[in-house]
């Protein structure tokens, strides 16, 4: 409202031009509110603080009025609001809904899912209208707040009696008050409306939903329940197919399609593209392998499964179409199934033992044959007839394969092959009950059975496929340019591909493992006792822990602790290569980022667990008092090691002399340090000592080492000629550095000889022993060249005759 702002802003300036200093500063003491007494009674304002007040009061109501403008998801809730209702409404008036218990397991799946569909998206929406509504009743509020301010304000002036302009003041601002409130109130009550309808439409779906959850619960009791004559009986006497019921389950699966591309209408095109993009990037790794292939004749076979790629990229459609559409329909997951057999038969043939070519397409011919059948009532004679020749063909197809193929296969590829082996045996077991089951008219259970069985079939061999794919794809990818240039990649190809396909194949089989779960109705209440094995509280005394807290507990810490791995691994192979970084800095940022994840690993376990990190302060408490008896010495190791880390001192690969213990330095732990000698053994040093200690390191700015070379030559030599040829020797040194530059010293003259000290200095720290004697061995040489001699000791002894011819 522009023309209410105006008149605020006029009036304001009335009241400031019209009021007189000495009024607005002193204003009768009887009207002010004492706030410190009554906080909650609203305070009127001053006349000095009134144009100031009035014109942020207008500010926030522009604010309030901005923030309570049309949603766009309440605007979109709006409009699809009327089509939620109708097919509310139609789902409540067909038959269906109403009796659930008279549905196959089929139907009621993909009712539950249509129901759920509309469940999850009223309460979605419920979430939102309730967000708003807390919206609107604090603006509401906060509005009324401002509306008793100035009434009070109002009653003080009328009282006082305040000039005309700041009566127009007050006037003004309590109609843009009352026009806000408005405003308010109509949002509100279109918001409490449209809560009210979507609460009703949730309850019809959620008294449906459950309805459809008992059914299903007692479908799966009454599995071995035989709701059907045996078959001899219903082919004597065939009831009357009712097509009826085919045009309703095609009605079904249309309406199911239908609403399945109007949810879907946005995500479609970003699957699109995400599909698009993996294609050229599958075209592109194609051609790069023929070059990979010159390279590595190996990754021929891997090569083989690009030349089909568009079978590849359905597989890879068809596997990840939860990702991006998460409510899947019963009738897009069948056509997905039947979908999968094409990339599964393009690509499988060749990447299979032989032998099992013809089962493979033998498989594929009765799943399509089954899936077809589902069209006519699992109740009618036909159907029964058409699953018993389902299983019958599948049951001895299975057994003439384990009788004439298995043996070869399982010579081939022993591991893979045993398992598999073993679950088809499995087979065996589910498609006899399936026929017997038939046969006595457990239909139910029958069907249950034979289509769980093809199913779990069929997962494997797509879930097969992928895993074959992906090991294609690392085996390719691995030794692309990119992937070449990255350091861990390229000295560690083996190991990641290795690991790579571990993981696909260990993924692969959960979700087999799973999926097949699921299909026999057995996920569901593994689950639910898994989890009531892990959620029973232990009682032990004061505290009560559980199994799932214990195992939330040792999973962080194996998470942390394979992160922390991680993590080092990446550091030490791709970072610090391309880094320049003082020496010691790895290893200390190595050592900090493992500690803080450890410990932020450590943090998550605790909470995981249950454990209440309040009681930490409680711990802390008791842990001073156990560093204060019997902790001190470890903490102070502990403390120590983090002084290594940071100021480092002593840092790994150093050479360092602790006392009389010298060696390099090979770890600097959490407690203590390990000292490698030179003879070869491993010295574990607390790392108090290495702080607390003197320790010499020859190796803390640098690596250099000064080599001193003692000589002795005798008295008849030129000891200025002996100075030349022992620095000329010096220099010749590969290893001998320049700067500091070499130089002899005449020491001393010895007993038995003039005795000379050669020093040069080196770089190479770790052979310095060798450089030594390479070094002495060329000294003795050149001395042996010029004929200088090099005496040993020795001692004249003489003899003295006496008087009396005695000697001595």
């Amino acid at each position: 409202m522009p023309g209410s702002r105006i008149a605020v802003s006029l009036a304001a300036v009335a009241l400031a031009l019209s009021l007189p200093a000495t009024g607005l500063a002193q204003e009768p003491s009887e009207q002010v509110t004492d706030t410190t007494a009554a906080p909650d009674v609203p305070t009127a304002i001053t006349a000095a603080d009134m144009v100031t007040m009035a014109e942020e009061n207008s500010t926030r109501l522009r604010a309030t009025r901005g923030r309570i403008q049309p949603l766009t998801d309440i605007t979109a809730l709006v409009e699809e609001l009327p089509s939620v209702i109708a097919g509310i409404d139609s789902l409540l008036a067909d038959s269906a809904s109403l009796a659930p218990e008279l549905l196959s397991r089929r139907q009621l799946t993909s009712l539950h899912l249509i129901w759920d569909r509309y469940s999850r998206q009223l309460g979605d929406w419920q979430g939102i209208l309730s967000e708003r509504a807390q919206q609107l009743g604090e603006e509401q509020d906060s509005v009324a707040a401002m509306r008793a301010v100035w009434e009070v304000t109002s009653d003080t002036a009328a009282a006082a009696g305040y000039p005309e302009a700041a009566i127009g003041v007050i006037g003004s601002a309590l109609a843009l008050i009352d026009s806000v409130e408005a405003e308010i109130r109509v949002r509100f009550d279109t918001v409490l409306s449209l809560q009210n309808t979507v609460s009703e439409l949730r309850g019809s779906a959620t008294e449906v939903l459950d309805g459809i959850q008992t059914a299903q619960s007692q479908a799966q009791l009454h599995l071995f329940t035989p709701e059907s004559p045996p078959l001899w009986q219903a082919i004597i006497s065939p009831g009357e197919l009712s097509w009826t019921h085919v045009m309703e389950s095609f009605q079904q699966d249309f309406r199911e399609l239908s609403m399945f591309w109007t949810d879907a209408d946005e995500r479609i095109p970003v699957q699109v593209a995400t599909l698009l993009a993996i294609l050229v990037a599958i075209l592109l790794l194609r051609r790069r392998s023929k070059h990979l292939i010159e390279e590595d004749p190996d990754i021929e076979k891997s090569a083989q499964i690009l030349d089909r790629p568009f079978s590849v990229l359905l597989l890879i459609a068809l596997l990840t179409m939860r990702t991006f559409h998460p409510q899947l329909p019963v009738v897009v997951v069948d056509l997905a199934r039947l979908l999968a057999l094409i990339p599964a038969l393009r690509l499988l043939p060749a990447l299979v033992h032989p032998a099992l070519r013809r089962p493979l397409y033998g498989f594929a011919a009765l799943w399509l044959f089954n899936d077809l059948l589902n069209i006519l009532p699992e109740a009618s004679t036909l159907h029964r007839v058409g699953t018993l020749l389902v299983a019958a063909a599948s049951l001895a197809g299975l057994v003439w394969t384990l009788r004439n193929v298995a043996d070869g296969v399982v010579e081939s590829r022993r591991r893979r092959a045993r398992f598999v082996l073993q679950v088809s045996r499995l087979g065996v077991v589910t498609l006899s009950g399936s026929i017997i089951g038939n046969v006595l008219g457990f239909v139910d259970l029958s069907h249950m059975l034979l289509d769980a069985t093809l199913l779990s079939a069929l997962i494997a061999l797509g879930l097969f496929a992928a895993a074959v794919i992906v090991e294609a794809l690392v085996h390719l990818l691995i030794r692309t340019r990119t992937a070449q240039s990255i350091a861990s990649v390229r000295r560690h190809s083996n190991l990641l591909v290795r690991r790579v396909i571990e993981i696909a194949r260990a993924a692969a089989f959960i979700m087999w493992f799973t999926w097949t779960l699921s299909a026999f109705g057995l996920l569901r209440p593994l689950v639910s006792a898994g989890m009531a094995v892990l959620m029973t509280p232990l009682n032990v005394g004061s505290l009560s822990i559980s199994l799932g807290n214990i195992v939330a507990f040792f999973l962080a810490i194996y998470v942390a602790v394979l992160a922390s791995r991680l993590t080092r691994f990446l550091l030490e192979q791709d970072v610090y290569p391309r880094l320049t970084l003082p020496r010691g800095v790895p290893g200390a940022v190595t050592k900090v980022s493992q500690y803080l994840i450890i410990g932020l690993g450590l943090m998550i376990a605790f909470a995981a667990s249950g454990f209440d990190l309040s009681s930490l302060a409680l711990l802390a408490g008791a842990l001073g008092v156990g560093i204060g008896f019997g902790l001190q010495a470890i903490v102070n190791n502990f403390v120590s090691g983090l002084i290594l880390i940071f100021e480092r001192p002593v840092q790994v690969g150093d050479a360092i002399q602790l006392d009389t213990l010298t060696g390099t330095v090979t770890n600097i732990g959490i407690r203590a340090s390990t000292v490698r000698t030179f003879d070869g053994a491993e010295v574990i040093v607390p790392n108090a000592d290495m702080i607390t200690g003197r320790v010499t390191n020859w190796t803390l700015s640098d690596r250099l080492r000064r080599i001193e070379i003692q000589v002795g030559v005798s008295y008849d030599s030129d000891p200025r000629r002996v100075g030349e040829l022992l620095l000329e020797v010096a220099k010749q040194q590969p290893d001998c550095l320049k700067d500091p530059e070499p130089y002899v010293l005449f020491d001393r003259f010895g007993d038995s000889a003039l005795e000379f000290i050669v020093r040069f200095w080196t770089s190479d720290y770790s052979n310095w022993l060798e450089i030594e004697s390479q070094a002495t061995y060329a000294v003795h040489d050149a001395l042996k060249a010029e004929g200088i001699q090099i005496p040993f000791p020795q001692r004249d002894v003489h003899l003295k005759s006496r008087e009396d011819g005695a000697e001595s």
